[in-house]
């Protein structure tokens, strides 16, 4: 048989449409707003509503294939934050929902993005005066943390010098897999997990830890900051020693569990946030957000409306993302917190053949061996972007020079090279806590002097670490922060260390510590809404650091910020709230 030139073409059409087909058939997850006031007499409570309404939805002409790899299916009822549900459903199944009663609205179910021993010092936390006594140092107050889950064994959540749990608290300790409901106490007072939503989009998936057990850390280190107990003799690997404590050490925490290894998804979020203001938290803290999403369709907004409405403040994180468009919970009735500096720099010292010493900055968690070693620079492999390049380096100190940290990091670890020194003026570098190899981060203008003195005679260099001080930054701060972690999680260098602490930076540190505050100013004044405590934060803003001068802004060379470089960055000062 003589086939048609057109064939191809005529096989491909039809391919488009069979794939269109199976496309329009296939199940997906959907958030869905309801009317609740359209609930009709004959349903005891919106629960059964809801579940007649999807299943009604079974009797659907669809007008693409029938089939499909998902079934029909109910996932989560939500009653608090609003009125809804999440449901696996088809274009059709959708399209005929549209019809029912009481629709509102309904959007794809969305993937959620992640954005101390000193901080509470830099804030001017005072046992003496301000809101660390007036309000008891937050007692009962309630913090549910939206996030990755909790370590329950961290000494951050000890309940030493916590009072019985108050009364009119009604969650409870969720047991599941490594994990017992005996684990919580009178601080860390609840936990919870949701997973219905990604398991509604993984239909055959096995999560990795299947309880409210934190794997992450994320979730661990930002309750910990905003609500965890006094621990004496913390730090990371030497780094940040001392007690660590929450902003409020006398609030109590309840967890949230909504973000997984296997996904992160808003109808988790929702449920997990619905839940949290159903047990009688006092404020939410979640360090996370939707990118790229209107208003009216961003969960955690939706969700915090109604919160707001039953007397619960949310803080949420900024997102990192630093370009123009890019801030996420930028919502008028949410307390929205980026990061900032604080008064601290991990330093480490440069210190060559000729007697001169340059301070720089690093993270490694070791005291590394450095000392009176080759110091080597050379063009042909400077940029340290090439594991053979760097392989006839020789055994020395490599100075390395226009590249990204992290990637010269990662080629200097496969080289002969024992230690490195980086050179960048990115300020961004100092939120970088991964640091794999030892070495040293020095400016530009240092990196002149040492180059000059590398490619002079015989030149020799050693490297130390120590902590130094400096007085540049804002109030709310998310550089650098050192609070409790998980001992699954590896840090640092490629022989996987562990530690009880763990220094990060982020909006998603800045958050718990608004997070920590509002606790404490709820505690101090428990009459006041949520708009009240926002307020109070927010209208006592300064334009100061902690040394009384002016906030200076580390992208343009530490100039005197201006206030729409500190407007774009969302730096919230609160300084004069907490020593009110």
């Amino acid at each position: 048989m003589e086939l048609s030139k057109d064939f191809p073409l005529f096989f491909l059409f039809t391919l488009f449409l069979f794939h269109a087909k199976i496309v329009l058939g296939e199940r997906s997850s959907y958030i869905v707003h309801m009317d609740k006031s359209f609930m009709p007499k004959a349903f005891a409570t919106h629960n059964h509503w809801y579940s007649f309404t999807v299943k009604s939805l079974k009797s659907v002409n669809t007008k693409s294939l029938d089939y499909h790899r998902k079934p029909l299916k109910l996932v989560y009822t939500y009653d608090n934050v609003f009125h809804g549900f999440s449901a696996l459903l088809s274009h059709d199944e959708l399209e005929a929902l549209k019809k029912s009663p009481g629709f509102v609205s309904a959007y794809s179910d969305r993937n959620v993005t992640l954005d101390t021993t000193h901080t509470f010092e830099f804030l001017s936390l005072n046992p003496n005066t301000g809101l660390w006594p007036a309000s008891q140092y937050g007692k009962d107050v309630i913090v549910g943390v939206i996030d990755t889950g909790v370590w329950p064994e961290s000494l951050s959540f000890k309940d030493d010098g916590m009072t019985e749990v108050p009364s009119w608290w009604k969650g409870t300790c969720e047991a599941g897999q490594e994990f017992n409901s005996s684990l919580c106490n009178r601080k860390l007072i609840g936990v919870r997990y949701f997973n219905k939503g990604v398991k509604a989009a993984n239909p055959n998936i096995t999560l990795s830890m299947n309880s409210g057990r934190d794997t992450l850390g994320h979730g661990t280190h930002t309750s910990s900051t905003a609500a965890g107990n006094y621990v004496e003799g913390a730090s990371f690997f030497g780094y940040a020693s001392g007690t660590a404590r929450g902003v409020a050490p006398r609030a109590r925490v309840a967890m949230y569990k909504v973000i997984w290894d296997e996904g992160r998804y808003a109808s988790d979020v929702l449920a997990g946030m619905d839940q949290a203001v159903a047990d009688g938290v006092d404020v939410i803290s979640i360090s996370m957000g939707f990118d790229d999403v209107p208003l009216y369709q961003d969960p955690i907004a939706i969700a915090s409306f109604g919160a707001m409405e039953k007397g619960v403040l949310v803080s949420s994180s900024a997102g990192n993302e630093r370009l123009i468009g890019s801030l996420h919970n930028g919502i008028p009735w949410v307390l929205t917190v980026a990061a900032g500096s604080i008064d601290r720099f991990f330093a480490g010292s440069l210190i060559l053949g000729n007697g001169l010493t340059i301070t720089g900055w690093t993270m490694f968690p070791a005291a590394a061996l450095v000392t009176d070693l080759p110091l080597i620079y050379n063009k042909t492999f400077s940029s340290c972007n090439s594991s053979e390049a760097l392989s006839t380096a020789g055994y020395g100190i490599i100075i390395c020079e226009n590249g990204f940290l992290s990637s010269q990091m990662n080629y200097v670890s496969q080289s002969n090279a024992p230690a490195a020194i980086f050179i960048s003026d990115n300020p961004r570098t100092f939120e970088f806590s991964d640091f794999t190899y030892p070495g040293v981060v020095i400016s530009s203008k240092e990196a002149t002097i040492v180059i000059d003195y590398a490619t002079m005679g015989r030149p020799c260099a050693e490297l130390s670490r120590h902590l130094k001080t400096r007085h540049l930054g804002s109030r709310i701060i998310g550089i650098s922060i050192v609070d409790s972690n998980t001992l699954t999680a590896a840090i640092g260098s490629s022989i996987g260390l562990t530690s009880d602490f763990v220094a990060i930076s982020g909006t998603s540190m800045a958050c718990p510590h608004a997070s920590g505050i509002a606790a404490l100013l709820k505690g101090a004044h428990p009459e006041w809404s949520p708009a009240a405590i926002r307020s109070a934060m927010m209208t006592t803003a300064n334009p100061f650091d902690n040394t009384q001068n002016y906030i200076r802004d580390s992208y343009f060379n530490y100039e005197i910020a201006t206030p729409l470089a500190m407007e774009q960055d969302k730096l919230i000062q609160i300084r004069r709230s907490i020593q009110a």
